[in-house]
């Protein structure tokens, strides 16, 4: 309920800010589904989209800022009890909703999954993901096959294969993938036999943490995926209506989660003190 008050709370700012004059810019087109398989279908949106970003999505630090500020989605993460994510699609809001986690890599898969269902056109509306790792239903499956090719490409895996006695967990780590998801993926790729797949699915987090001497960065990893954050892009716009005297400033600390007095103050206090 919490979750899906949040989301209704996020669309219906971006709705008013269009009648305001400050239309959401999204920088990607949705459907153009290709394919009469769900696993084809996902696989060529992210090989699409992909082309929407304007670096390589696998080598982003943050995922979330990435996908606000090369494709124009609002991104919010907060605690949401048992979902993992969800996705909503409105007509005029695109947004993405995903669990704080102390799993910085199921978040990113998560990240990932709910902007499959959104390049889709899942649903519209909302669409609501306890587990992300589900294959129960064609859209899921769709949703997990755009992830994992977003976030593991082909290219950026057939050459790292066998290279060097850490090439597994070295890939898991710059890729920001859990050991257990990029081992379904290049066993899915052929890029690995059976009995190599079985292998690796035997790794987990913390052997790969331990292997390359992490433990300082993974902790930091933690510490930002466990972090509640708020919408830039619709900060920035909701900011933008209260100049020109659309709105008043007390949507902005809602969305802040603090008074309307202490923004102000901020707002106004000179820089330097």
């Amino acid at each position: 309920g919490a979750a899906l008050s949040r989301a209704r709370e996020l669309t219906n700012l971006r709705d008013a800010l269009e009648g305001f004059g400050f239309p959401q810019q999204i920088h990607f087109e949705a459907g153009d589904l290709k394919g009469n398989r769900w696993v084809s279908q996902g696989i060529g949106l992210a090989k699409r989209l992909r082309r929407s970003f304007h670096s390589p999505v696998e080598q982003a630090a943050n995922l979330a800022a990435l996908i606000e500020t090369d494709l124009g989605i609002d991104v919010a993460i907060q605690p949401l009890g048992q979902l993992d994510g969800l996705a909503a699609a409105t007509g005029a809001a695109r947004l993405i909703l995903a669990a704080t986690s102390v799993a910085p890599t199921r978040q990113r898969f998560t990240l990932a999954h709910e902007l499959g269902h959104l390049a889709a056109s899942d649903d519209q509306q909302l669409h609501t993901d306890e587990n992300v790792y589900a294959r129960d239903g064609e859209g899921e499956m769709r949703a997990n096959a755009f992830a994992a090719e977003l976030l593991m490409p082909e290219a950026a895996l057939a050459d790292r294969i066998h290279r060097g006695s850490r090439w597994f967990e070295e890939l898991t780590w710059e890729l920001r993938v859990s050991p257990t998801v990029l081992a379904h993926r290049l066993g899915n790729l052929k890029l690995i036999d059976e009995a190599e797949r079985d292998r690796l699915l035997t790794v987990d987090m913390d052997h790969v943490v331990a292997t390359l001497g992490r433990q300082q960065d993974y902790a930091a990893r933690v510490a930002e995926a466990s972090q509640p954050r708020i919408p830039t892009l619709l900060v920035r716009d909701l900011l933008a209506a209260h100049r020109q005297g659309h709105t008043t400033l007390l949507p902005v600390a809602s969305l802040m989660g603090i008074s309307t007095d202490d923004l102000r103050a901020q707002l106004t206090k000179p820089e330097g003190e």
